[in-house]
């Protein structure tokens, strides 16, 4: 990973309040011209095939947590969904994750954040306020839970992909918990697991998918992501891509007389890298 110059240095303070105003303000302006679409056009034009694309592979050697966050501000991107408001009449703009994965403007997230019939306009926005409309769907894949979008930028700095850590090794988070933009956590990987899509259904949903139908792989990991995280890159020492933020799941204790029941931990699930391989992504050999 290059030096970064004192132009492209992280801010020491992020200004959520005026990031957000930008985003909205653009989003409104790109679905006025009509650059920017609603997610669920974008969805019906996505092709029955792709040929993926060639990414970037991992570098040799490790790099300090520090370096991590500053070279991985300039890839992750916040994807806004703009919506009219019921309460007050006004557009505003919903924030999930997202990270570049190519430089022609390829950026990875989470169909479910794409799969949002009630939004107006789709787009990204870089950290330095730079806002790209989505212009298409290249791979959309809800049973690992993926998307790649292409934008316009052909100068965006993509993240390289690694092959999936073992259990205990270090990971980092980069992401907008509730809208705490560029908010960046550091765990381990807990260990992986088989799920069933039903699972979520039949928590969530009242859903009928039977068990074994819709089987996949996880990454559990021990870094802190919330509400906003999803379709962020789960990031190992290289500060290369190992997996993409998908869902937390509350694990809460209820003792049996009244007492209210008692939040005890917070599992973190992710898609690993794997699935981002077998969506079309190929990492440059050695």
């Amino acid at each position: 990973m290059r030096d970064l110059t004192p132009l492209e240095m992280p801010p020491v303070e992020i200004d959520d309040l005026r990031l957000k105003r930008m985003l909205t303000r653009e989003l409104v302006r790109l679905m006025e011209s009509g650059e920017a679409s609603p997610p669920t056009e974008l969805l019906r034009r996505v092709p029955r095939t792709w040929s993926g694309v060639d990414v970037a592979s991992a570098p040799p050697q490790e790099v300090a947590p520090e370096e991590i966050y500053r070279s991985a501000c300039r890839s992750v991107v916040a994807v806004g969904k703009l919506f009219l408001c019921p309460r007050c009449g006004k557009r505003h703009a919903n924030i999930a994750s997202g990270f570049v994965i190519a430089k022609s403007g390829l950026v990875v997230t989470s169909f479910h954040v794409v799969d949002d019939p009630d939004r107006l306009a789709l787009g990204i926005m870089t950290l330095d306020g730079s806002v790209y409309p989505v212009q298409s769907v290249v791979c959309a894949d809800r049973h690992s839970d993926l998307a790649v979008l292409q934008v316009p930028g052909d100068d965006l700095v993509p993240l390289p992909l690694a092959d999936e850590p073992p259990v205990g090794a270090a990971i980092y988070v980069l992401s907008h918990p509730a809208g705490r933009l560029f908010t960046f956590t550091t765990g381990i990987v807990s260990r992986y697991l088989a799920h069933d899509r039903g699972q979520d259904e039949d928590e969530h949903a009242g859903g009928t998918t039977s068990p074994g139908e819709s089987r996949f792989r996880l990454m559990a990991i021990t870094a802190d992501f919330g509400h906003g995280s999803s379709g962020a890159p789960i990031l190992d020492v290289h500060g290369a891509v190992v997996g993409v933020a998908r869902q937390t799941k509350s694990v809460y204790y209820q003792p049996e007389n009244d007492t209210p029941r008692r939040l005890q931990m917070v599992l973190k699930h992710c898609v690993p890298s794997q699935a981002l391989r077998d969506l079309g992504l190929r990492p440059a050999a050695g």
